[in-house]
């Protein structure tokens, strides 16, 4: 179907390469909701990392028949890993519910208007940001509990309080 677009790609057409990545990533949208329903994040970070090492192993594709069925193979390995490491991290999340849900309890008591935007955060980021604020957890330690990089929880640290910093100008406004 697409051969001579894989083998360009192989070669290193970046042209090729991004064709293909558009066309699996339209395709890769439907198969990784089944993983994730309720994580648009992860299947954001599922398909970009699938499609992230589909580029990387190309040229070791044999065949440019079975491009297909291998690029499906590299995307359910990636959303099984995924899955299974949002497991353990969910019941690290558990142990950590009972202080994010008194610090929420909290929140509501002193300002309700708070705590509904909060509430229209992700679980994650409203979990970093009680754990940070409420909590002060520092940025390491949240890092370690939710077994994530330092990395990942600065930024959705830094996106979280950039929509609650633009749900508060829309209410100011």
């Amino acid at each position: 179907m697409y051969e001579e677009m894989i083998i360009r790609a192989r070669s290193g057409d970046r042209e090729a390469l991004a064709f293909l990545t558009e066309k699996l990533t339209a395709v890769f949208e439907k198969r990784v909701e089944r993983w994730f329903r309720q994580q648009p994040e992860d299947r954001k970070d599922a398909i970009q990392e699938a499609l992230v090492n589909i580029c990387e192993f190309l040229p070791r594709l044999r065949d440019p028949q079975k491009f297909i069925p291998w690029s499906y193979r590299i995307l359910h390995n990636t959303c099984r890993r995924i899955y299974r490491a949002n497991k353990k991290q969910h019941s690290i999340t558990l142990q950590l519910a009972d202080r994010v849900s008194l610090a929420s309890a909290l929140l509501v008591e002193k300002d309700g208007d708070i705590w509904e935007r909060l509430d229209r955060l992700t679980e994650l980021e409203r979990t970093i940001v009680i754990l940070h604020r409420c909590e002060h957890f520092s940025i390491r330690t949240i890092a370690s509990e939710l077994n994530l990089s330092v990395g990942v929880v600065k930024y959705r640290l830094h996106k979280a309080r950039s929509k609650l910093r633009n749900q508060f100008d829309l209410y100011n406004d």
